[in-house]
C-alpha cells in the first residue's frame, strides 16, 4: 500500500537491492513525537525502541522488510516500511543464523550472548563490535558472551570469508544508562531537632570474586580420519583467574590460553579422544569436555586377479620366401601377475623355442632356407602367477620358389 506522507517523518535506505553479503544503512528521523520503534519482519516492535533520529547498518541474508513505528503526540500511530531485496551469491559462505540475546535494549553493565551457525567453504570467521575486533578465527558454529562498555548503540558484525567470496550479518543492541531517582528534599519545619546520636557505620562488604564460567567449548568436527585435525574453540569468564588449560586424554595441548580463542589440534592415535577445558581461579574451578572420534584409515581394497588375455597376435609378413626369410611377430596382452611370455615355432621337423619366458614384442624370426615350402606355426603362451595361462597361434607360409 502507498504510505501517506506525514510531515516530520523520514525513513530511507542507502540501497534497496544488494548482493548477499553486502550491507545497507537505514536512517530515520521523526520529530515532535512520543515514541519510535525500528524493527524487521519477525521481530516484536515492543522490544526495539529507538531514538527519534538515528541510523542502523543492516546486512540481510535474504530479502527483508524493515519497519518504523512512530507514536505521535496524540497517541495515533504511523508506520513506515521499506524492503531490501537480496540476490543470493552461490559460492560464498552462508550465514545460516546469527542471533543476539537479549534483544533491543540492555542496561549498562549487562551482557549479551551472540550465537551463530555458518556453512559452506570457509577460510575465516570474524566477529566485531562497533568495528572493534572481538574474535578472529571463530568456529563455524559457536557462541560468544560480551559485556559492552559504556552506553549507546552497539552493532555486532559477523563476517565469513571463503574462496568464493564473503558474507556478513549484523545484530544491534542499545545500552542505556540507569538514571538515578530524584529523592524529594523535605521542607524545613519549626520542630526542634533532636540531638545527634552516634550511629555506627556498618562495615563495607568486600565484593566476592565471581567464580570461573565456561560459556563455550567445542571441538569441530567431532569425527575425523587419523592424520586430520580438529578446531578447538572456547570462551570463558571469571575473576581472579589462575590457570586455564586444555588437555587431550589428560595430556596438556594448550596452557595459559586467553579467555576467548581457538586453535587446531591433530590427534596422533585413532579411537575416542576427550578434550577438556579446565579453568581455575582463587575462588573455584570449572571444566567442560568435548568428544572426537578418530577413525583408522581404511586399507586399500584388493584388486581381483585378472586372468591373462592375448588381445592381438600376428606376423608381418605372413608369407616369406628365399629372398626374404624373416618375419616380425607382434602381440599385446592383458592381465595381472604375469609370470612369463613364451614364443615357439613349429614346422615339419618339430617345435623350436624362440624365447625362454621373457619374449618381448615385437620379435623377429629369420627362418632357415631348409624350411622352404612349409607352413610355420607360431605359438604365444602367457602364464600368470595365480590365474592360469593362455595361448594363441598364427601362421606364416614359407614359399619354396
Amino acid at each position: 500500500p502507498t504510505q501517506t506522507p506525514v510531515a516530520g517523518i523520514t525513513f530511507t535506505s542507502t540501497s534497496t537491492s544488494i548482493q548477499q553479503g553486502q550491507c545497507v544503512t537505514i536512517s530515520w528521523n521523526a520529530v515532535n513525537v512520543r515514541e519510535v520503534y525500528f524493527y524487521q519482519q519477525g521481530q516484536n516492535w515492543q522490544n526495539n525502541g529507538v531514538a527519534g533520529q538515528g541510523s542502523r547498518q543492516e546486512c540481510p541474508q535474504q530479502t527483508t522488510t524493515y519497519y518504523l513505528r512512530v507514536v505521535m503526540q496524540d497517541n495515533s500511530v504511523q508506520t513506515r516500511e521499506l524492503t531490501v531485496n537480496v540476490t543470493p551469491v552461490s559460492n560464498a559462505p552462508q550465514i545460516n543464523s546469527f542471533t543476539i540475546n537479549p534483544q533491543g535494549q540492555i542496561q549498562a553493565g549487562q551482557c549479551v550472548t551472540l550465537q551463530w551457525n555458518v556453512g559452506g567453504s570457509i577460510s575465516d570467521i570474524f566477529l566485531s563490535r562497533n568495528n572493534q575486533p572481538l574474535w578472529d578465527g571463530a568456529p563455524y558454529q559457536g557462541n560468544y558472551q560480551d559485556c559492552p562498555p559504556g552506553g549507546g548503540q552497539m552493532t555486532y558484525l559477523l563476517k565469513a570469508t571463503g574462496p568464493g567470496g564473503s558474507n556478513q550479518a549484523t545484530q544491534t543492541i542499545t545500552v542505556v544508562s540507569t538514571q538515578p531517582t530524584n529523592t524529594p528534599v523535605p521542607q524545613p519545619t519549626n520542630t526542634p531537632q533532636p540531638p545527634p546520636t552516634n550511629t555506627p557505620v556498618p562495615p563495607t562488604s568486600t565484593p566476592v570474586p565471581q567464580p570461573p564460567a565456561i560459556s563455550n567449548f567445542s571441538a569441530i568436527p567431532d569425527q575425523i580420519n587419523l592424520g586430520e585435525c580438529v578446531t578447538l574453540s572456547w570462551s570463558f569468564s571469571g575473576q581472579s583467574l589462575v590457570t586455564a588449560v586444555i588437555t587431550r586424554d589428560g595430556q596438556p595441548v594448550a596452557s595459559d590460553i586467553p579467555q576467548n580463542g581457538s586453535q587446531q589440534d591433530c590427534p596422533p592415535n585413532a579411537g575416542s579422544v576427550t578434550y577438556t577445558l579446565k579453568v581455575d581461579s582463587e575462588v573455584g574451578s570449572t571444566a567442560q569436555s568435548a568428544q572426537v572420534n578418530v577413525l583408522e584409515p581404511q586399507p586399500p581394497t584388493a584388486e581381483p586377479e585378472q586372468p591373462p588375455q592375448i588381445t592381438s597376435f600376428f606376423a608381418d609378413p605372413a608369407e616369406i620366401g628365399l629372398n626374404n626369410s624373416c618375419t616380425t611377430l607382434s602381440w599385446s596382452i592383458d592381465g595381472t601377475s604375469i609370470a612369463s611370455v613364451t614364443l615357439s615355432r613349429s614346422d615339419n621337423n618339430g617345435t623350436t623355442a624362440l624365447s625362454e619366458g621373457d619374449a618381448a614384442s615385437p620379435f623377429q624370426d629369420c627362418v632357415d632356407a631348409s624350411l622352404a615350402g612349409q607352413t610355420l606355426i607360431y605359438t604365444l603362451t602367457v602364464d600368470s602367477e595365480f590365474s592360469g595361462s593362455t595361448s594363441q597361434q598364427t601362421t606364416v607360409v614359407f614359399a619354396a620358389g
